[in-house]
């Protein structure tokens, strides 16, 4: 049978593609005026007798979608009776309009609104009745109110569950107009919840407050930049939609989001006698105490506002130089000393393995040189500090990676990485459990100590039965890790080997001053990283015990700054000294073997090497050249490498350091929010470069 190209099944296919090719637009409530016949066209607009560009253009779907998309155009433009038309005038938007209030039995207005905004902060009119000075700041209607399209329901699933599409078929039980009913339960749906995200709240009020010379003119500080510098700002930039907004603190309990006023006004929610109410409110703190208010949301660290905590700021970031600066001189000096082909002595000072008080040998006694392969490796961590080291790694990581995203906000690639780890939702989720392993692995250490003295150092005391007063001050101070006159003496030779004063590198001991200033570091950056961490995490719970006015800012720059600093000293000191220096590149593995090879602590622990093999050589040269030609380019290449970066690091973190305070205008937040699409169309964008906005 000869096959035709026509059968059943082709011709069902073929008609049900055609269907699909024809099939209309979407259908779009009727502009019976057809006022879009011309309004819809882009480009349509003109210049004013003021001069200003008048952009005449409606996007039909945007009109339609948005809370006046029923109504004609001539419900707000009365003026104009017939088409085409001239010189519309403005729309007065508390007329009475377009809905008859059907409960009260007249037309509805937004006359109450204006009356509630002529009573505010923003009304240009003082109480006396008298114009206030530069009446072309104050906000009108439309300078809030862009007319923005209506939220999806999805959106209100995910906030409130049960709400859907499929909720509109119960209202069409009763009434029959399914495009009044869903444009109705869109409004009641939307008015239910926010019209804009606190982001879009918190980009709108800066469209003045965050001008420089509209704080001028008012007398207001930079109150959007200090915003974004809170937890509450930071968290609003990502995306929480729970975080508060401008909306929330000022026109809180209110009962209008028109009804903002002054903070010395005694009506306003943040009022010194109603802001602890405002932060007490079931949706954010509702069991925190009134001490909690004493948190300043719009604290600017300068002097003459906030001095309490300029100085606490400063002495954070005067504490971050005074350590990060001399630590990274160490660092380019080191690498200058080492490019130099300059011979270098080593000195002689062969220091005992294990400390001696009053002749008793104190310490771990485990065997601390091993033979593999022809190579002597030199135990250097146990079993138990190496489990200690790579949880404290791990957490220190984490803390870093969903802190400091937090902290450097701004900053295009931080905010990428947020997003990245998770976002809002997530990050600061995970940075409380890396917290709380930090703090475990911390109290863990202090057992640990104890443990080791008791056992290794008081016990053996004992039992020579030497324990006095005097020996037990020394056993404290013979435990490895506490610094000793003979490390400051080695730092001072150090220097002096680093600046060419002298060819004679000192002998260190098993841990150098450079270690023991990590180490310590951590004593001192834990304790507070931690607790002001607590602070924050807790404050409903601490807030009754909060003595001092504005100890929550206290807390929260003691955590940013410090944790800056232990960062520094981590990612740069410790890394560079352990793993990225050539002796050890790419990496020391005692963090994962416990032991360090022969070249190493020849080369960083002369004094411990030499008390170890017995080495009775006074002047070698340590620093001789590689072998081959290859290596020797290759070695000074890296190093030069490392110099440029490490130098260029330190110009770059003491400049973000210092103007964390004292300069911070000059990194003042200038990369406002992105518009949200959905809520603000852009219309000038979609004229110029033809949008796909109102495309069919």
């Amino acid at each position: 049978m000869k096959k035709t190209l026509f059968t059943k099944n082709n011709l069902v296919l073929l008609t049900t593609f055609l269907c699909c090719l024809f099939a209309g637009s979407p259908v779009y409530a009727i502009d019976e005026e057809n006022c879009l016949m011309c309004h819809r066209h882009r480009g349509l607009s003109h210049i004013d007798e003021n001069g200003n560009f008048r952009l005449l253009y409606i996007s039909e779907p945007i009109y339609q979608n948005s809370p006046h998309g029923l109504f004609a155009c001539t419900d707000c433009h009365t003026d104009i009776k017939e088409m085409p038309h001239t010189n519309a005038k403005k729309v007065d938007c508390l007329m009475q309009c377009h809905l008859d209030d059907s409960y009260r039995w007249r037309e509805f207005s937004h006359a109450e609104v204006g009356e509630i905004m002529a009573e505010s902060v923003h009304s240009p009119v003082d109480a006396d009745g008298n114009l206030k000075p530069h009446q072309e700041d104050y906000p009108t209607c439309k300078t809030c109110h862009q007319d923005p399209l209506y939220r999806p329901l999805a959106f209100f699933k995910n906030v409130r569950p049960g709400v859907s599409d499929k909720i509109i078929n119960r209202c069409l039980v009763c009434h029959d107009d399914p495009v009044y009913v869903k444009k109705f339960y869109n409004h009641f749906s939307s008015r239910m919840q926010k019209g804009r995200s606190p982001r879009e709240v918190v980009e709108m009020c800066a469209t003045c407050h965050e001008d420089r010379n509209f704080q001028q003119r008012h007398n207001l500080s930079d109150v959007v930049y200090s915003y974004w510098e809170t937890y509450h700002g930071k968290a609003v930039f990502f995306g929480d939609e729970m975080s508060p907004d401008c909306l929330d603190c000022h026109a809180g309990f209110t009962g209008s989001v028109h009804s903002m006023h002054a903070s010395d006004d005694p009506r306003s929610s943040v009022h010194p006698d109603n802001v602890h109410l405002s932060c007490s409110n079931i949706d954010c703190h509702p069991t925190s105490d009134p001490n909690l208010a004493d948190y300043d949301v719009h604290m600017l660290v300068d002097r003459e506002e906030h001095a309490v905590e300029y100085y606490i700021s400063a002495f954070f970031v005067t504490l971050t130089l005074l350590s990060f600066i001399p630590i990274m001189l160490a660092l380019i000096l080191d690498l200058i000393r080492s490019l130099v082909p300059v011979k270098t002595i080593q000195e002689h000072r062969p220091t005992p393995p294990r400390p001696l008080v009053d002749g008793v040998e104190l310490g771990n006694p485990d065997p601390i040189v091993q033979e593999k392969r022809g190579k002597k490796y030199f135990y250097h961590l146990t079993l138990n500090q190496r489990f200690q080291h790579i949880v404290l790694m791990v957490a220190f990581a984490g803390l870093a990676l969903t802190g400091l995203p937090m902290k450097y906000f701004h900053v295009s690639f931080m905010e990428k990485l947020y997003y990245l780890i998770g976002g809002i939702e997530l990050a600061p989720l995970l940075h409380r459990i890396f917290a709380v392993a930090m703090i475990i692995i911390f109290a863990y250490h202090f057992i640990y100590i104890l443990s080791t003295y008791i056992t290794y150092y008081y016990i053996p005391l004992i039992k020579a039965r030497k324990c006095t007063f005097t020996n037990f001050i020394k056993s404290m101070l013979a435990l490895p890790m506490v610094p000793t006159l003979e490390d400051l003496r080695d730092a001072w030779k150090m220097n002096k080997y680093r600046l060419f004063i002298t060819n004679v590198r000192p002998a260190s001991g098993r841990f150098t001053l450079k270690e023991k200033f990590g180490y310590f570091a951590v004593f001192w950056g834990v304790p507070v990283i931690g607790i002001s961490g607590l602070m924050l995490w807790g404050e409903e719970l601490y807030s009754k015990y909060f003595v001092i006015k504005h100890f929550l800012n206290a807390c929260y720059i003691a955590h940013s700054d410090e944790a800056l600093l232990a960062c520094i000293v981590i990612f740069l000191w410790h890394i560079y000294n352990t793993h990225l220096k050539y002796e050890n590149f790419p990496m020391g593995m005692a963090w994962l073997t416990g032991y360090k090879h022969e070249k190493e602590i020849e080369e960083g622990h002369a004094g411990y090497y030499q008390g170890l093999v017995g080495e009775k050589q006074h002047a070698s040269d340590r620093g001789g050249t590689p072998s081959g030609v290859g290596a020797l380019i290759f070695r000074k290449c890296f190093q030069s490498t490392l110099l440029l970066v490490l130098i260029a690091s330190t110009g770059f973190l003491s400049w973000v350091v210092f103007n964390t305070v004292f300069g911070y205008h000059v990194i003042a937040y200038k990369k406002a929010p992105e518009q949200y699409p959905l809520t603000k169309p852009n219309f000038l964008e979609e004229v110029v470069t033809g949008g796909t906005c109102d495309k069919k």
